[in-house]
């Protein structure tokens, strides 16, 4: 079968091309661009953080409770935030410096998450849920003021990579 009117071996060709190109564009902005390395870097291990801590959150309350109900409200605790305090999020990242809020956030959230620890008991669930809405509401604040802060990227004009790529990339909070 042709497709595009091209043989069906030259497509995969095509598609190897175009991401190797586009990964070459993206590793060199990676080099070249200290900021924008620092926030990917971040991105990354604060991807990993978000994941390892609902891996954890779920695998201690499911030790604490014997009810599927309570991570039910785990789950709740973690999206109740972004629906309520993004809208506010929005206009924090307008108002104020976007790095200072970013950080702020962030600083806030990392030291939400060390109140984790303090759960042990299956009486303590309630402080899991309360840190764990806690850190997501933080996690609405700083989403707008990253998103908002593609211009890292407007030092390297000779890559095709618009600004808007790294929200679009899929490092959300």
């Amino acid at each position: 079968m042709v497709l595009g009117g091209q043989p069906p071996g030259r497509v995969g060709h095509c598609q190897r091309t175009f991401f190797i190109s586009f990964m070459s564009e993206y590793v060199e902005l990676l080099r070249a661009n200290k900021d924008y390395r620092l926030l990917w870097l971040g991105s990354v291990v604060s991807q990993f953080g978000d994941w390892f801590n609902l891996i954890a959150s779920a695998a201690l309350i499911a030790k604490l409770s014997d009810t599927g109900t309570a991570i039910s409200y785990l789950f709740l605790a973690r999206f109740l935030p972004l629906f309520l305090f993004s809208p506010l999020a929005g206009v924090l990242a307008d108002r104020y410096e976007r790095r200072q809020v970013m950080i702020a956030s962030d600083l806030l959230r990392s030291a939400t998450v060390l109140g984790f620890l303090l759960v042990r008991e299956p009486g303590q669930i309630w402080l899991l849920y309360l840190l764990t809405f806690l850190q997501f509401a933080l996690s609405a604040i700083f989403t707008p003021a990253r998103s908002a802060g593609g211009g890292c990227i407007r030092h390297c004009p000779s890559l095709r990579l618009g600004c808007t790529n790294f929200p679009c990339i899929g490092f959300a909070n």
